[in-house]
């Protein structure tokens, strides 16, 4: 005689409660006033580490750097004068949606990573001058984001040290260590940055233009829909975008991947910002 399988669906309802239960729970005690905390800077390193890095809070400081240069020199002239002839990274993609789960010319939902050339800086700021789209609402070129990690700041962008700090003594202090990344990250309004987890605190400093960030708190991270993808990265195609050395943008799977890359459908964190910076 076969036994019947039990009912888990009334268990699952029931741990989706609780868990939703929970991270009421917790924005309820974590954020009383509703929101971020804004707050003028820069904190005391006891303050900044006892009442948000020892609490995982993020937190959003005004005037925290406004003794640095950069704030009043940087634009598109000046920098390129000072640094235009430097070669650095740029991350590519037909829509501004950087490692983020999209369909394929052949159908298939893959995790896609952008395209990555190396540019004079330049010529980035050139095709960013031009517009996205023709009359006719054509794509003329893709969306470029100077978004390089492994401290590009320091690695890339050297003429702009004078301009900014390459660490934040207050941070140094509270964190016991200098930071182990600064980079220097450039974009448009159409670049996005997907749902995904940092594995370091960050610190983020915007000179020019808006960043937006969106927020989980991770007791949400079940209701995040996290699932398994194929890899995939766009490649240059031959259909030409408007851009010289900028061919259009395919995503093509890797022929010699086979892990899965987990990802979100339909989330994302941030929008594009002008000059920024971040440390980790």
């Amino acid at each position: 005689m076969s036994e019947t399988a039990p009912d888990v669906e009334p268990w699952r309802r029931r741990l989706r409660e609780v868990m939703t239960s929970h991270s009421q729970l917790v924005r309820e005690l974590l954020l009383e006033g509703g929101g971020i905390e804004r707050k003028a800077g820069p904190p005391s390193p006891l303050t900044f580490m006892r009442n948000h890095v020892a609490k995982s809070l993020p937190v959003l400081y005004t005037g925290a750097v406004d003794h640095w240069p950069a704030l009043r020199r940087w634009d598109h002239s000046y920098l390129r004068r000072q640094a235009g002839k430097l070669q650095v990274h740029v991350a590519l993609t037909p829509d501004g949606f950087a490692d983020a789960v999209v369909t394929n010319r052949k159908g298939e939902r893959v995790f896609a990573k952008p395209c990555e050339t190396s540019m004079a800086f330049e010529n980035f700021l050139d095709a960013i001058a031009q517009p996205r789209v023709d009359e006719t609402g054509r794509r003329r070129r893709p969306v470029l984001y100077v978004s390089h990690q492994n401290s590009s700041l320091v690695a890339e962008f050297e003429p702009l040290w004078p301009d900014v700090g390459l660490e934040l003594p207050w941070a140094t202090e509270a964190f016991g260590a200098a930071p182990q990344a600064a980079n220097f990250w450039m974009g448009e309004d159409a670049a996005v940055t997907t749902t995904h987890a940092d594995l370091f605190d960050n610190l983020y400093v915007v000179i020019r233009g808006e960043k937006h960030f969106l927020l989980f708190p991770p007791q949400d991270a079940h209701a995040l829909g996290y699932l398994p993808f194929p890899s995939a990265t766009y490649h240059r195609t031959a259909d030409g975008l408007g851009i010289p050395g900028i061919q259009g943008l395919q995503a093509v799977r890797g022929v010699h991947e086979v892990q899965e890359t987990r990802g979100i459908q339909g989330a994302q964190e941030a929008k594009g910002v002008e000059g920024g910076r971040e440390t980790t």
